[in-house]
């Protein structure tokens, strides 16, 4: 349910988009909206999980397709259900070059830029830069029709409980924050055909490319000293980047701060989790409660997106839950074998100094004792010496 104020709407006509079945606003301007989403009358049903894919919005003729959107001063208070706290998301700023009802979340990704405030957290969507490479040079390999960086610092972890499935690591945290930045590449459009001048800069590009070395993006967030949680590729997310559908590639960075995390008390909760791995995990996230880095990238399918007005729709909540899961059992369990490992060097190197630190006792207090074991030795080899000495009997 939406109870929105507006103060004031600059829209631009087309009669000719209209006749298009396009929706007749071309252009709009919104400035200073003020209301209440409430969605406390939504249920959710543990017991039959609904599938995202259902609740996709079809594409009707007559559905807006606006050139052009910008926002401006826009806040509104959230009511989640579940007697969920309420809280307010608001945008400052926005500029959205294509904004259509069958794409409405994917267009919202592809903006020009997005400020604003997300439950008194700042946010911001932006094109990544790099020093000394402009954004045209960063999608000189065609592959790439965009790429947009989104941050948001220091988000409630009860927001991703909230929106995921009680299934993985997410859900066992009790209390936390977390630093969220989604680098993300938009695939150009198949049909959608280069003009000569774009291929002849193309061209160029790839000359300058090879003679001068590639310059890195600026990261989202500060450099680590160690490396954040991963997990390898495995070969069937290897072949699925390599497929030539288009896909929109997330290259995400969550940082977790200040986490408590405890095991969950009812096991129906771990469906798919590995039993074995659920308290080293939790243990694992309590003792490096200050921060925990993960590093994981989602492919998705473009046709994901149609028809997909929020996040959920997309399932990416439920991908980022997975992925946060996998980063996390792959370092427990390699920590584990470390672990394995090591403890049987450190026995083996143990029994070895204290069988050198027994024998070099035993020549202190008793040093007599080795002497006779070396006479009985040397007496041993001289008599082996005397039988291989063969006797001549006498004539």
């Amino acid at each position: 349910m939406f109870d929105l104020n507006i103060d004031s709407v600059d829209v631009t006509l087309s009669l000719k988009r209209w006749l298009d079945g396009k929706g007749l606003i071309e252009d709009a301007v919104v400035r200073g909206v003020r209301g209440v989403v409430d969605r406390r009358n939504v249920f959710w049903d543990p017991e039959n999980p609904l599938d995202p894919a259902l609740f996709r919005h079809e594409a009707q003729v007559g559905d807006f397709e606006l050139e052009s959107l910008q926002l401006e001063d826009v806040l509104v208070t959230v009511y989640q259900p579940g007697d969920f706290r309420p809280y307010t998301s608001s945008i400052f700023r926005a500029d959205i070059r294509t904004f259509r009802n069958r794409w409405l979340f994917y267009d919202f990704l592809c903006a020009e830029n997005v400020v604003g405030q997300f439950d008194n957290c700042l946010f911001s969507l932006h094109k990544p830069q790099s020093i000394g490479r402009t954004n045209e040079k960063d999608l000189k390999d065609g592959d790439w029709a965009r790429m947009s960086r989104i941050r948001i610092d220091g988000v409630n972890v009860d927001h991703l409980q909230n929106s995921t499935t009680m299934e993985g690591p997410i859900s066992w945290i009790t209390s936390g924050k977390v630093d969220a930045v989604l680098d993300i590449k938009f695939p150009r459009d198949p049909q959608e055909e280069l003009p000569f001048n774009a291929i002849l800069e193309e061209i160029a590009d790839a000359i300058s490319t090879s003679l001068n070395p590639d310059t890195a993006r600026i990261p989202g967030q500060r450099e680590l000293a160690k490396p954040a949680l991963s997990v390898p590729l495995d070969q069937d997310e290897e072949e699925r980047e390599e497929d030539f559908k288009p896909k929109v590639v997330i290259d995400l960075d969550l940082r977790f701060r200040d986490l408590k995390a405890a095991v969950p008390i009812f096991p129906s909760d771990l469906s798919y989790v590995n039993y074995a791995l659920v308290r080293p995990i939790v243990a694992f996230m309590n003792a490096n409660r200050t921060l925990v880095p993960i590093h994981c990238r989602i492919v998705k399918e473009l046709s994901d997106f149609d028809g997909a007005w929020t996040m959920w729709e997309t399932g990416l909540l439920d991908e980022i839950s997975v992925k946060t899961y996998e980063a996390m059992a792959y370092h427990v369990s390699q920590s584990h074998m470390n672990r394995q490992r090591m403890k049987a060097v450190s026995l083996w190197s143990l029994q070895r100094t204290a069988s050198a630190v027994m024998s070099a006792l035993r020549t202190v207090t008793d040093p007599m004792s080795s002497h006779l074991k070396e006479a009985y030795v040397n007496g041993q080899t001289q008599a082996g010496l005397y039988e291989a000495i063969p006797l001549i009997p006498a004539m």
